[in-house]
């Protein structure tokens, strides 16, 4: 997104369960568009990189060469600055951004010294203050090696590697010298703990092999990792993967609280899929196309699961 004068567009999905258990699409809606609430980069090279809802959806936060705040109920920016950002957190009902030069956190917009990150992105903000990190090596611009886990800010940092042994079904799909080519995409909302304690939901599989309209069958699933032990635990798998919805290109991806509801967006490029599933069923109880979106920021599911919001 670098290099290009970019709006932040949020459609919400207002997904209703009906009496025998389905789920169906009540509404689709683009929130903010190119008009005067729109989240505009400031300049013509800036851009967004990341974003989030909070858990009282009161507050849509994003950052990148930037930073905003918004209030969703009134769409009136609330919070607003300048400078690099490389974490943006919805923590229950607060938002926080980690910018190079300070901390913010709304509501109230308070500024505290900057914190030093823990690794290349934040992906969960635990009750106790502490944060886990991600970080994975990079070969000729593509994601390699294990995913390495840190979580920092209490008496002492804990670091864990995650590779295909510790996903099941998923990662024993294929056999390869190593896990570069298995993807393990961890949830960047900073809100999901559908059990008692704050958990990280992670999407993980190999990548499938393409050729024009084929792609390979390997399956991939939903997972939760507990962020102190390292232990991963199945939601769903194995999901079957096609040409639209895969794990080939990064997604963004959420649940309910209870877990009841896991959704995840992703696109080829061009144009992008929401899948929203209901376990245990591994097929989409919703699937919807977004045309045009060629690349999906965030995702963010209401804590009853009733709507799914997705920002490009």
């Amino acid at each position: 997104m670098a290099g290009s004068r970019r709006n932040l567009v949020v459609a919400v999905l207002a997904a209703v369960f009906g009496g025998c258990g389905a789920l169906v699409l009540a509404g689709l809606a683009v929130l903010w568009v190119a008009g005067s609430a729109a989240l505009r980069t400031p300049s013509s090279d800036g851009y967004w990189s990341q974003a989030c809802v909070t858990s009282d959806e009161a507050l849509l936060a994003a950052g990148g060469s930037s930073f905003a705040v918004l209030d969703l109920s009134s769409g009136a920016v609330v919070g607003r600055g300048d400078g690099y950002v490389h974490a943006v957190a919805c923590e229950g009902p607060r938002a926080v951004v980690l910018a190079y030069s300070s901390t913010w956190t709304w509501p109230g917009g308070a500024q505290r010294p900057a914190v030093e990150a823990g690794g290349e992105e934040l992906v969960l903000a635990l009750a106790d203050g502490r944060r886990l990190w991600t970080s994975r090596t990079s070969r000729s611009g593509r994601a390699a090696g294990p995913l390495v886990l840190s979580l920092d800010g209490g008496e002492q940092d804990l670091r864990r590697e995650l590779g295909p042994k510790d996903f099941g079904e998923v990662g024993g799909a294929k056999s390869m010298p190593t896990p570069d080519w298995f993807r393990m995409w961890a949830a960047r909302t900073a809100r999901y703990a559908g059990r008692p304690g704050a958990r990280l939901l992670v999407a993980a599989g190999w990548e499938p092999n393409r050729s024009l309209s084929w792609v390979e069958p390997v399956p991939w699933g939903f997972f939760e990792l507990e962020p102190v032990s390292g232990q991963v635990r199945a939601l769903l798998q194995p999901i079957q993967t096609d040409a639209a919805l895969n794990l080939v290109g990064r997604p963004a991806l959420d649940a309910s609280d209870d877990g009841g509801v896991l959704a995840l967006a992703t696109s080829n490029g061009t144009d992008g899929t929401l899948a929203v599933f209901r376990p245990p069923a591994t097929t989409p109880a919703l699937r919807v196309p977004l045309p045009g979106w060629d690349e999906v920021l965030r995702l963010s599911v209401a804590p009853d699961g009733s709507r799914v919001a997705v920002a490009s």
